[in-house]
């Protein structure tokens, strides 16, 4: 009877350091990919060409429906718009789609980074 508590109480224990073990690997994960879209997009966002900036803020976009757009862009993103009007319906949407990421970390539906 100990020896069958012991071991539960054991197996309980590994249980949950296991899913704190798989949250800090998905965390660690996300922060990656969001890390290569941010290396990949400045270069793009930061182009004299304006297809390139289109092409930042519609992978930019797309990054943040799949949760793994770089948060940290939005404000470039927001000013991108602003000093160039010709993107200002991308930017809008670019910005609208990391809202939406950064409602779903809070709410918990998806890791935060650093949490």
């Amino acid at each position: 009877m100990v020896l069958g508590l012991v071991g539960g109480l054991y197996t309980y224990e590994k249980d949950q350091s296991d899913a704190r073990n798989l949250r800090r690997e998905e965390r660690r994960d996300l922060a990656q990919v969001q890390y290569g879209n941010l290396t990949a997009l400045i270069p793009l966002l930061t182009s004299q060409d304006q297809s390139n900036r289109l092409l930042a803020l519609e992978i930019f976009t797309s990054e943040a429906k799949k949760h793994e757009a770089p948060l940290d862009l939005v404000a470039s993103i927001e000013r991108l718009g602003s000093q160039h009007p010709e993107n200002v319906k991308q930017a809008m949407d670019a910005v609208a789609a990391a809202q939406d990421q950064m409602k779903d970390e809070k709410s918990g539906k998806i890791p935060a980074k650093g949490r």
